[in-house]
């Protein structure tokens, strides 16, 4: 019973997002998977004035010993840079700077709809993320090794900008269910992008298919002729072979969209959050029900 009511919520998931009215008809052969609309934050916010280091990636950065990584409560020194170059996630995990943005606006705003921080260390959050955002995307934000990771490097700039209601950003959250989330929106965005592409070769093909009525060609099998075959019919084994795999990421898509805001460093937090509220800001199905580890 529980699988057939999961089934269910799943094809009521995939029909609810995905409608017929933004794509070309293509009689028979019409693309049948649609595109969702996740659900974007949008908040009109001051912008604040930042001037941007103008140090690169590549350059040695000059260390702040008052910074202390947050795996380093262990350590009395410093690490060496070798050992500073090895765990750096940085060089390539910057991409998920829009997701991780996204996420720390809608957590601090459910933050201060709990209470947990007031409307005006809200309002600074959020507009400190906006400037970061827009840095950023101009090409001016400096991204440090020494801070590690995209969610270092941006929270650290936050702190710099606003000052201390940065602080509280990390407020019955960890960088556990922080990267989890991260790449689970980020995976999403990236799966809508795959299936548009999908979608746009399928009218290619169906289009040229439709161009060269009647045309016969070689079939093959194992790399030898074998009997001949209609062009179109060859075209559109590979539309149904696309179609198949954007079932396959359909299909990932639901399995996906869970929020793992809330597990906290491994099992949750004894503060008043609620789950629910970011889940639906980030446009998630659900929490993930289970918080033990993200």
């Amino acid at each position: 019973m529980e699988s057939i009511c999961q089934r269910s919520l799943c094809n009521s998931i995939i029909t609810s997002r995905f409608s017929s009215s933004s794509l070309p008809r293509l009689n028979s052969y019409e693309p049948r998977l649609r595109l969702g609309i996740g659900q974007k934050i949008q908040r009109k916010l001051q912008v604040v004035s930042c001037a941007p280091e103008t140090m690169s990636l590549t350059d040695s950065p000059v260390k702040n010993s008052n910074e202390v990584k947050l795996w380093g409560g262990r350590f009395e020194e410093n690490v060496t840079d070798a050992v500073e170059r090895f765990t750096e996630s940085i060089s390539y995990d910057k991409t998920l700077y829009k997701q991780d943005i996204m996420g720390s606006k809608a957590h601090a705003t459910m933050l201060a709809h709990q209470g947990l921080i007031s409307d005006s260390d809200r309002d600074s959050i959020l507009t400190g993320l906006d400037e970061i955002e827009r840095i950023i995307e101009a090409g001016k934000f400096v991204w440090r090794a020494d801070r590690e990771d995209v969610h270092m490097n941006i929270e650290a700039a936050l702190t710099d900008l606003i000052g201390e209601p940065a602080k509280k950003l990390h407020t019955a959250r960890s960088r556990n269910d922080q990267v989890l989330t991260d790449f689970r929106l980020w995976c999403r965005d990236a799966i809508d992008e795959i299936i548009a592409h999908i979608q746009r070769l399928q009218v290619s093909l169906v289009t040229l298919a439709t161009k060269n009525e009647g045309l016969i060609v070689p079939g093959y099998t194992h790399l030898q002729r074998a009997q001949p075959v209609l062009l179109q019919h060859l075209l559109l084994s590979y539309v149904e072979q696309l179609e198949r795999d954007a079932g396959r990421l359909v299909d990932c898509k639901v399995r996906l969209n869970f929020c793992p805001l809330g597990a906290c460093a491994l099992a949750g937090t004894g503060l008043p959050i609620n789950r629910f509220m970011t889940s639906d800001a980030l446009g998630f199905t659900a929490p993930m029900r289970n918080r033990y580890g993200p």
